[in-house]
């Protein structure tokens, strides 16, 4: 766990498990889109201690980007604190902050554990693929992309799931994200 709360609440959080009955990580086991805290509040009474205890140390709410590994396991990154009142583009910037994180600190996860997360840096990605990217991260829909390339709209689609596929990405924000963190795309 990588993290940058308050230490007492990370020590407390720790020392009671918080862990095991989080609602935050309870709820984004069911979400692939980021979420608010306050959306994973539920009536349980394990989950509203961790979430009052929580306040106590500054942290009233927060945004949450959940992760969905290829493996079936879980991550998530968090921001929060007192107040927490974003735009659909702050949220949309933080999503996008988060995915190249998770990203990096994976790779510098595997750097130490002296494994290579993968050795093919541009990820086998064909010349169409990085095009349809480069497009993705300019903010174009499929339909755009389609349009501007004088291709099909499932023939975009189909460039950018192979791209996800190569790159291990579970979505194409994550993929663009992974692709500019891999130098594919700036």
């Amino acid at each position: 766990m990588l993290s940058g709360w308050p230490r007492e609440w990370e020590q407390r959080y720790q020392a009671r498990g918080f862990i095991h009955v989080d609602p935050v990580l309870r709820h984004l086991k069911g979400v692939i889109d980021p979420f608010f805290w306050h959306e994973a509040a539920t009536g349980q009474t394990e989950g509203r201690v961790v979430m009052d205890e929580a306040r106590v140390f500054g942290l009233r709410e927060g945004f949450c980007v959940p992760f969905h590994q290829h493996d079936g396991s879980e991550a998530c990154i968090s921001f929060g604190g007192a107040r927490l009142e974003l735009s659909t583009d702050e949220q949309a910037a933080l999503h996008m902050i988060a995915i190249y994180a998770a990203s990096t600190a994976k790779a510098i996860m595997h750097r130490h554990a002296q494994v290579e997360p993968d050795a093919r840096t541009r990820g086998d990605l064909t010349a169409r693929e990085v095009e349809c990217l480069k497009w993705s991260a300019a903010g174009k829909t499929a339909w755009d992309i389609s349009v501007i390339l004088s291709i099909s709209r499932r023939t975009v689609e189909h460039h950018l799931a192979n791209a996800c596929t190569k790159l291990h990405a579970v979505g194409r924000t994550h993929c663009v994200a992974e692709a500019i963190r891999r130098r594919i795309i700036a």
